[in-house]
Parts: C-alpha cells; sequence; structure tokens
C-alpha cells in the first residue's frame, strides 16, 4: 500500500517526490521494491496507480529527474509496458465476471432467491417494510 501511496505522490508532483526520495537516499530502495512488488499488485486499481506514478515520470522533464532515474528510463518503458497489458488483461475479466454476475442476476425469480448476504426474505423484513411505509 505504501508503494501505490508513493505512485499516488508521483503523479500529484513527480518533481517535488522524485527530490524527496533522492534527497532521503532512498531511490534504489525505492525503485527496487517497487519493481520487486509489480508481480504482487493483482487489483485494477493497484495496477492503475502504480502505472499512472510510472508515467508521470516519464512526463517529467529529464532535467528534473534524479540522474539514476534518468539513466533508468528504457527500464521503466518495459515494466509500464508489461504493467499495461497486465491492466488490459485484469480489466477485461473483471468486466466479464460483471457482464456473468448480471446475466444470472436477470435470470432468476428475486422472490425466491436469497438477498445479498446470504439470507432469505424473513418476516422481521416485512415488518421493516410495513414501519417505514
Amino acid at each position: 500500500m505504501i508503494i501505490q501511496a508513493l505512485c499516488t505522490t508521483l503523479f500529484n508532483n513527480c518533481p517535488l517526490a522524485l527530490h524527496t526520495i533522492e534527497k532521503e537516499g532512498q531511490t534504489i530502495q525505492f525503485f527496487t521494491a517497487l519493481v520487486g512488488h509489480i508481480p504482487r499488485f493483482k487489483k485494477e486499481f493497484e495496477i492503475r496507480r502504480v502505472l499512472f506514478g510510472m508515467t508521470a515520470i516519464l512526463r517529467t522533464p529529464i532535467e528534473h529527474l534524479p540522474p539514476l532515474v534518468a539513466a533508468k528510463q528504457p527500464d521503466l518503458f518495459k515494466e509500464i509496458g508489461t504493467l499495461a497489458i497486465r491492466n488490459f488483461k485484469v480489466r477485461k475479466e473483471c468486466l466479464e465476471e460483471n457482464e456473468e454476475h448480471l446475466a444470472k442476476g436477470l435470470d432468476h425469480d428475486d422472490d425466491d432467491a436469497a438477498d445479498e448476504y446470504g439470507d432469505e426474505d424473513s418476516d422481521q423484513d416485512e415488518e421493516v417494510k410495513t414501519k417505514l411505509a
């Protein structure tokens, strides 16, 4: 989660974030951790945060980048490409699951089905509906 927060910071103000990371002497550690955590990001929003942060680095003028980061831009391009492809696949899977869920939800009668919490309609539900009416 810290990696994602730092990537969001890069997106919002990349020159300042990189300057602060460099000033603290954490540039190598940050990018090592970032690259090391990339395979662990499974959800679309996680991947997107990292993509936005890494893309912000590429948008930053070269003179505002620490020398180490500027030298590693080709590697950054490669990682962004890999993440973008994975994000596309994750997004596609998510959309397919949503379509399946919607199709299942439209195929059955709501009176016979359990509610979203797994409970069938109970007398308490009817009581509440009566009191609210």
